[in-house]
């Protein structure tokens, strides 16, 4: 059956302009940062912007051929008749092809970790840490990752085909009885008298991006075991509990990775339950 649910926290991303919009979060929105701080975190977003973008096009440049290698090899392998020839140019292409992804991913792995990377996202984590406090968020605001569909819209207004399914880290906080989400340099009242059903969800979720310091294999990940696929580029995580609302007649999800649950739990006071188990057809 098809899920029908729209994301809660689908974000939309304007050509050029790189002007974040919400589509359904929009009417819960409080009030934006001070310009000079939206300012200061553009440019700093800007210049992370670059610095992983070349980081990227380097393992891109070495991981996209080694995929077609693979392809090529036993396209070619596939139509020589002899078994033992068929077998070892096959072989030889999935070598070949898979060594030229590895080193990509090791080398992705390594980059990620120079002086350059690293500085350019403390430069825009300390610009969003300060969006935070001016938006009026405590210090022990949680930083809670959730998987968002992130769209491209277009000058004219229309949206791009492709969707990116992203993890991004929100900062969530209670004041009094309301519940408050910072996404960007924006403040949003997260609809919590809306919520009707808090489940895990134990089949894998795709991501396709990790900006984290620390590995996705990292000891503070490695329980969740995040899986990854070289040739698509995407990550995948099991266990994702998924926050559902009923907003104005319709059906709404926020996808929370498996680490920030317990933070969800402990702000909207509620549990997590087990998904039903879906009965096999006879």
């Amino acid at each position: 059956m098809k899920d029908t649910r729209k994301e809660l926290f689908h974000t939309y991303v304007e050509a050029k302009t790189e002007k974040i919009s919400y589509p359904y979060l929009e009417k819960y929105k409080v009030r934006e940062a001070d310009g000079d701080i939206i300012e200061g975190q553009k440019r700093a977003a800007d210049h992370y912007k670059k610095v992983s973008g070349s980081v990227l096009k380097r393992f891109l440049a070495l991981g996209i051929p080694g995929f077609f290698i693979t392809l090529l090899f036993v396209a070619f392998g596939s139509v020589i008749y002899d078994k033992d020839t068929r077998i070892i140019i096959m072989l030889f292409g999935a070598l070949i092809g898979t060594g030229l992804s590895l080193y990509s991913f090791l080398r992705f792995l390594k980059e990620r970790k120079s002086e350059e990377y690293v500085g350019a996202k403390d430069k825009l984590d300390s610009f969003d840490n300060a969006i935070a406090f001016n938006l009026g968020a405590p210090s022990d605001a949680k930083a809670v990752d959730l998987i968002v569909p992130v769209q491209k819209k277009k000058l004219d207004g229309s949206l791009g085909f492709s969707v990116l399914r992203k993890n991004l880290t929100y900062k969530i906080f209670k004041k009094g009885e309301d519940v408050y989400v910072i996404s960007s340099h924006f403040l949003f009242l997260l609809p919590k008298e809306k919520v009707t059903l808090f489940e895990i969800n134990p089949k894998a979720a795709p991501f396709q991006n990790w900006d984290k310091k620390e590995s996705y294999a990292s000891e503070r990940y490695k329980p969740y075991k995040i899986g990854y696929n070289s040739q698509s580029y995407t990550y995948f995580v099991k266990n994702t509990a998924e926050l559902n609302f009923r907003i104005e007649n319709e059906d709404f999800k926020a996808v929370i990775m498996p680490w920030s649950t317990p933070d969800i739990e402990e702000l909207l006071n509620i549990k997590a339950t087990e998904m039903p188990k879906k009965e096999k057809k006879k």
